[in-house]
């Protein structure tokens, strides 16, 4: 029987502008909508192998590309005298449904002689290739105690991360480090940036830098956030709470203050709350306990808030001063480990999941993050990429279907920020939640390219916890929805 659209759905599926980003709660039939959309396109007159269709585990990919085969079958069963449905059923086969591994993997087995890759190379799995990483780790700690001298970077870090004669919380470090930065696309320059930053030169307060921006930039959302709650419950208790209105002013006071620079917040980041007391207009019960227990909310989380304004600007700049030449010997570590870990499996002939994407992103993506000729070439065998579950992918992914789709012009992507996965293969959930605020909404547009629409899509069967991120993030992804580039 045909599948019934409702009108969001149908806008989903029949959308033909640019890059569209579907955000779509459990139960909403997202996965339906990527199989309607794909075989609609099909029926269109696109060849089934002409999209490369991406998700992230094994199952998921055998499971959609059964759900693809039995539509295509079912449409058979309607139409038995369509020769081009029994042609698609034939290609379907071909057509590259598949993790991002797999789509990794078969691309390098064609274009990897561009970087002296051999075409037969063999994939690790993660038992060995955690056997190859300490026998590199350990090589190269081996190295640095030989040449060890008191007071270089090296014997700073020994000093400050092992415990005597113990250096297994160094090495645990060290490789949460280099595991951490495979997911940027370039994890060498993005250490020589992080590097850079520790270094200081010209900053005079600790605001100015990227760990002080991140603090002072939450710090003004929270206030502005919970200086909105106190005015809520100011008006809730009819004007007669002082203590609230006095707290609301003094949460606008401190997110002007975050504004201005690091002691400047740390002066107001104290907000006081005097005690409440018995408001008028709040002889109902229930209004008193919910002033009562959102007032209590706030306040605990102005006291976390505050134990990280603790020490004043100088004070910490002088801290990250100390601790720099140690900081400067971990990442130098981590760059040796790298070195000798890619030499161990470059000698048995491997390649490790990281690699895969990594050595796929050095020749899709260029030096200035634009897609290289290769991607474009490799683009034009592709009508549309299609991502599901979205929400679990990390910045080199992001990169590669990117480049691949020019820029995201058929970027066709599918997920739910509140399932991510957070610690699979290091899913970013920021990368969707920054397309998904800065697309355009299916109703603000016309028609044509340019027009970036947005519709919401149905939420039955989801679940009404809130978002994993505080502040505007939250507020601005409670209603789940369709958005085109």
């Amino acid at each position: 029987m045909p599948f019934q659209f409702t009108p969001e759905q149908h806008t989903a599926v029949y959308d033909r502008g640019e890059g569209l980003l579907v955000s779509a709660a459990a139960g909403s039939g997202k996965t339906r909508v990527l199989v309607e959309r794909l075989l609609t396109r099909v029926e269109e007159g696109v060849d089934i192998d002409r999209f490369l269709v991406i998700t992230y585990t094994k199952a998921a990919a055998a499971e959609l590309r059964g759900r693809i085969v039995a539509e295509l079958s079912d449409r058979q069963v309607r139409r038995p005298g369509d020769a081009s449905l029994r042609r698609q059923a034939t290609l379907v086969y071909k057509a590259q449904i598949s993790t991002i591994d797999a789509f990794c993997a078969q691309f390098l087995r064609e274009e990897g002689h561009r970087l002296d890759l051999d075409h037969d190379f063999r994939l690790c799995d993660e038992n060995e290739a955690a056997v190859l990483m300490g026998e590199a780790l350990n090589e190269v700690l081996d190295k640095r105690y030989e040449t060890i001298a008191p007071g270089d970077d090296f014997a700073l870090l020994v000093d400050t991360m092992s415990a005597g004669r113990d250096d297994r919380r160094l090495m645990d470090i060290v490789l949460d480090v280099r595991s951490r930065i495979q997911s940027h696309p370039d994890p060498a320059r993005w250490l020589e940036e992080q590097e850079a930053d520790f270094a200081l030169k010209g900053v005079r307060d600790v605001g100015d830098t990227p760990w002080g921006r991140l603090l002072l930039s939450d710090a003004r959302r929270q206030a502005d956030y919970w200086a909105g709650r106190m005015e809520e419950l100011w008006e809730l208790a009819q004007g007669d709470g002082p203590s609230l209105q006095a707290a609301a002013n003094s949460l606008r006071d401190l997110s002007a203050a975050a504004g201005k620079g690091w002691d400047d917040a740390a002066e107001r980041i104290r907000v006081e709350f005097s005690r409440l007391g018995s408001a008028k207009g709040t002889e109902d019960e229930a209004a008193k306990e919910r002033i009562k227990t959102v007032r209590d909310q706030c306040k605990k989380r102005l006291e976390k808030l505050s134990a990280l304004f603790s020490d004043t600007s100088a004070g910490l700049l002088e801290d990250m001063e100390t601790v720099y030449p140690a900081i400067r010997g971990l990442f130098a570590l981590v760059r040796d480990l790298e070195t000798a870990y890619t030499a161990l499996k470059r000698r048995r002939g491997v390649l490790d999941f990281s690699d895969l994407e990594h050595l796929t992103a050095r020749l899709l993506v260029g030096e200035d993050g634009t897609p290289t000729d290769l991607a474009r070439r490799w683009g034009e065998r592709y009508e549309e990429v299609m991502v599901d579950e979205y929400q679990d992918t990390n910045a080199v992914q992001n990169a590669l279907f990117t480049a691949l789709t020019d820029g995201g012009r058929n970027l066709f992507m599918v997920g739910d920020v509140k399932q991510s996965i957070y610690r699979f293969r290091l899913a970013d959930p920021t990368i969707f939640l920054r397309k998904y605020q800065s697309f355009h909404p299916v109703e603000e547009g016309g028609e044509g390219p340019h027009r970036v629409p947005e519709l919401p899509l149905p939420t039955s069967g989801a679940g009404g916890g809130q978002l994993p991120f505080s502040g505007g993030d939250e507020r601005d992804l409670r209603r789940d929805g369709l958005r085109r580039r």
